[in-house]
């Protein structure tokens, strides 16, 4: 089992002056950090300290022929202060209250899991909130991932907005 959170921004001394002094275009940083033109890239959630964006992939197999075409979303998070905390591909960004995601996560990973020949996939999955982002990939189950999100959210306010950022994986 794994689970990683990482909040450095907000110990640096100073955080806060930090905060104020991007005055940069997060979109922008988005962009960079997905490998996309500014103008493919959109805000689809927002957060306090946290802006999600997306971009839209696609392509067509067999890519000589493209018969087939597939779509997919690629995710990146960006803090106030211009730094790209976390990039997923083929995502899923929904922002909840943390009052309902107790209720609400369960149904995320399981809409998110992937099915194949030898099974299932779970997303990964990771939440980010207040100053950090927490990272639940790898787990086994999606009850442990629910248990470990309960646990991290304890005490955070139930109005608090939450961004849930699911990233499909192959089966």
């Amino acid at each position: 089992m794994r689970a990683s959170a990482s909040g450095a921004a907000e110990a640096v001394a100073g955080a806060n002056d930090v905060l104020a002094a991007f005055t940069g275009d997060l979109g922008d940083v988005a962009a960079r950090a997905l490998h996309a033109e500014r103008t493919r890239v959109a805000m689809v959630a927002e957060i306090e300290r946290f802006a999600a964006f997306t971009t839209k992939r696609v392509m067509r197999e067999p890519p000589w022929l493209g018969i087939v075409r597939r779509e997919w979303q690629d995710a990146c998070v960006v803090d106030r202060t211009g730094v790209a905390r976390l990039v997923v591909a083929r995502a899923r960004v929904v922002r909840i209250e943390r009052s309902t995601l107790g209720a609400a996560l369960p149904a995320l990973v399981e809409d998110a899991t992937a099915f194949g020949d030898v099974g299932r996939a779970l997303p990964d999955c990771s939440l980010v909130y207040g100053s950090r982002v927490v990272d639940f990939s790898g787990l086994g189950e999606a009850a442990q991932i629910v248990a470990l999100a309960e646990e991290e959210l304890q005490g955070v306010d139930g109005a608090e907005a939450v961004l849930v950022v699911l990233g499909a994986r192959a089966a």
